[in-house]
């Protein structure tokens, strides 16, 4: 089964902004508590033991970037630690190491809940800013509360803040972020962009933005907004937080269509009752086209994915062709704690007798298709962008494989062959958590060297891939009804 940590990541960072939101009273307590620092010859020995962790876990961490590179980096922080450090100090540093690994299963947790310690009312940059691994880098979208005049041109690029290059920014928040590929690197590290302006250049409160224009190009000076100010200003329907299911339906009457906005891929029973009921009413009301909305899906449990395809697939079918599994220490230790291991089986004593450190390929057999009364046979769309990761990567490579249905959207986050199945641990010291894949799949119709994500069939910008869809639908419609 194959899981990710990054949709994880990012509910913590919704939950801790919730709480500033709703009480200041909660940031002045822990604004009081200031962080721990570690004495340096502690953070080496956690070093040690992170390399180690990952070593003894990981089937072949240096797939990509050698071996004796990451230990020269490795030394390299070691010698930068010269004084405490707090975790979040401590995370600048040793992050850009993991990240050159490029597994976006295996990272160190980002320790949001110590930066809002330290800054419980952070300032906002006043623009909402569009990112891209290509020039423009950067570019103007419109302020961030209605009442703000801001000159700047909608889709004007902005070419520095505060003479930091675009270019340049874009590299660092990349190299702030782990994952497979740069476009999920960026898209997933500019959703915390206020914490990278901070703790890369110590910009949190004024900001001078160069930008290009119709009469050349020109700089505007403008003042940050803090949380606290920007929650009491925004528009009154904005307030209200936005629906935390992993998914849901809308009908689109008109184009006798379906949305399916697929936020995860989460809670297994819950998923089942709401696909059944699902289904059954596409069939009852004869709906037959459908969009399912990945391009938010950072993954989660792929036996959710088997199930969805349940509903689709026309034979026998798989979403991995096989999988290489490193057996280990802390493998064996997840193993045992799961609720749902049970310790007297022959699975179990089998499990705990692998020889720690032995790499085992299996072959994934077919999965035998359900037999549904109420399986979806009409048009398909599955809608992608860089954020489509691990498990929902995995579900769109099946329904691409399969010949299901059509792909719209930006090539997708998580790769065809990849790492993942998360061992969760944490370090001895500063108690940061630290995830490693233990597994390496390849997904069905991948080849060997196919590091790569899923190219949409449709290639557009992934913001535009539902407007592209239904207007794709509406053009059926006309056709068919001349």
């Amino acid at each position: 089964m194959k899981s990710s940590v990054m949709f994880t990541t990012l509910r913590l960072f919704l939950q801790i902004t919730f709480f500033l939101v709703r009480g200041s009273a909660f940031c002045i307590v822990q604004a009081q508590d200031l962080p721990k620092k570690y004495d340096p010859q502690k953070l080496k020995s956690d070093i040690d033991s992170l390399v180690k962790f990952i070593e003894d876990t990981h089937p072949d961490p240096y797939y990509r970037y050698p071996k004796d590179s990451f230990y020269r980096d490795i030394a390299d922080v070691k010698r930068q630690i010269t004084k405490p450090l707090s975790t979040l100090f401590f995370y600048q540093l040793i992050e850009p190491v993991l990240v050159r690994l490029e597994d976006g299963h295996t990272d160190l947790a980002m320790p949001l809940s110590e930066f809002y310690t330290l800054y419980p009312n952070p300032f906002r940059i006043p623009v909402r800013l569009k990112f891209s691994v290509k020039k423009p880098y950067i570019s103007y979208q419109g302020p961030i509360l209605p009442d703000l005049d801001i000159p700047i041109p909608v889709n004007g690029e902005i070419l520095s803040i505060n003479n930091i290059a675009s270019k340049t920014i874009i590299n660092d928040i990349m190299k702030m972020t782990a994952g497979e590929s740069q476009d999920f690197r960026l898209a997933f590290g500019s959703s915390f962009f206020q914490l990278h302006l901070k703790q890369l250049y110590n910009i949190d409160s004024s900001y001078t933005i160069t930008y290009a224009s119709g009469q050349g190009i020109k700089k505007i000076a403008l003042a940050g907004i803090s949380d606290k100010e920007f929650n009491a200003r925004k528009p009154k329907e904005s307030q209200a937080p936005p629906s935390q299911a992993p998914y849901s339906l809308r009908l689109v009457d008109s184009l006798n269509a379906a949305i399916i906005d697929f936020r995860s891929f989460e809670d297994k029973p819950t998923f089942l009752r709401f696909a059944d009921s699902t289904f059954s009413l596409l069939k009852e009301q004869k709906v037959d086209k459908l969009i399912i909305d990945l391009r938010s899906n950072l993954g989660g449990d792929s036996e959710i994915s088997d199930e969805f395809l349940h509903y689709f697939v026309k034979s026998d079918f798989n979403q991995y062709a096989k999988v290489v599994t490193k057996y280990s220490r802390l493998q064996k230790e997840r193993y045992k704690n799961n609720a749902n291991t049970d310790r007297n089986s022959t699975a179990y004593e089998v499990m705990m007798n692998k020889r720690n450190g032995s790499i085992e390929v299996e072959e994934y057999p077919l999965i035998k298709r359900k037999s549904l009364s109420n399986r979806f046979d009409g048009q398909l769309f599955v809608l992608t962008s860089p954020f489509t990761f691990s498990s929902a990567a995995d579900f769109t490579q099946a329904i691409h494989h399969y010949k299901l249905g059509k792909v719209v959207g930006q090539e997708t986050g998580g790769l065809i062959v990849s790492f993942g199945d998360i061992i969760t641990t944490h370090l001895p010291v500063t108690n940061m958590e630290l995830t490693i894949s233990h597994n390496l799949y390849y997904n069905i119709g991948a080849k060997e060297t196919d590091f790569r994500g899923v190219v949409p069939d449709d290639q557009v910008e992934y913001r535009d891939a539902l407007k592209f869809t239904l207007d794709l639908i509406k053009k059926q419609q006309t056709v068919k009804n001349n």
